[in-house]
């Protein structure tokens, strides 16, 4: 088989905009794992957001890679294989940028994962609200100063995240490389939603380890997504693909182009590059 390893985002590539998965899919990559091919999912999603879903694409044993690269699980036993987390200077570098836009607009709010569990600031509760609807999270609300929460937390945050209002996304990006020094990643995961951690790591680097403790060449790798911060797995991949849905400047970095997340992408994959 060409293709050894498919790594796959889930919110809008293999989760429609319906949040329905393709019965077709499922069977496709069944059919995939019965001739030996790894399928994996590499999402932005914490483990505990992702895991209820794992059972319906028959997903059981194997690799996840979640939180944006920075942490890797076994699926059979849950046990977290791999983590890297964001460090506490550049933690307080990515606040004092987001709180630098409260001032600016009352649309943004600020976010952390921390040990699988998401914590949010007290502000703009409707943003909220929706996106822990669509993740399937209860939210932790932050009594207080986030960096005063953090500092006492018992692990460092493995990202932080901030909602902000469409048209402020792109000055928001830039402005906030130059305000960490360039020391931290931003990626745009939606058209309002940034995500901030270090800057070595995201997908593309979270791809590269499970490759590498399958011992799979990432020649013999596929990744498929739909957002900015799927363009650094596509990059890596022998074979980058991005479904009809994505931002156009992800496409530009795809060698093929799948049907929408509304039409079973990688059903189609699996038949076009994985059949030899």
């Amino acid at each position: 088989m060409k293709y050894k390893a498919i790594f796959s985002d889930f919110d809008l590539t293999i989760f429609s905009e319906n949040f329905t998965i393709s019965p077709k899919d499922v069977t496709a990559i069944k059919k995939y794992q019965d001739k030996g091919g790894n399928f994996m999912i590499s999402t932005g999603r914490l483990y505990k957001s992702i895991a209820p879903y794992l059972p319906e694409l028959g997903l059981t044993k194997g690799k996840i890679v979640v939180s944006q690269g920075a942490e890797i699980y076994d699926i059979e036993t849950g046990e977290r294989l791999y983590q890297e987390l964001v460090p506490l200077d550049l933690v307080k570098k990515i606040i004092d940028y987001v709180e630098s836009y409260f001032d600016k607009t009352p649309n943004v709010t600020m976010f952390t994962y921390i040990n699988d569990e998401i914590y949010f600031i007290d502000r703009w509760h409707e943003a909220i609200k929706g996106f822990c609807d669509v993740v399937n999270v209860e939210p932790n609300i932050i009594q207080g100063s986030i960096w005063d929460f953090i500092k006492a937390a018992p692990n460092l945050p493995s990202k932080i995240l901030a909602m902000i209002e469409e048209p402020m996304v792109q000055e928001f990006m830039e402005g906030g490389k130059k305000a960490t020094g360039d020391e931290a990643s931003f990626f745009a995961s939606r058209h309002f939603l940034v995500e901030m951690m270090s800057k070595n790591v995201n997908k593309g680097t979270g791809v590269k380890r499970v490759a590498d403790m399958l011992g799979i060449d990432l020649d013999d790798v596929i990744c498929i997504g739909d957002s900015d911060n799927d363009v650094p797995m596509i990059d890596v991949a022998g074979l980058g693909i991005a479904p009809a849905n994505s931002f156009d400047r992800v496409k530009a970095h795809a060698k093929y182009i799948a049907p929408s997340c509304n039409d079973s992408p990688i059903a189609d994959i699996i038949e076009k590059f994985c059949n030899d």
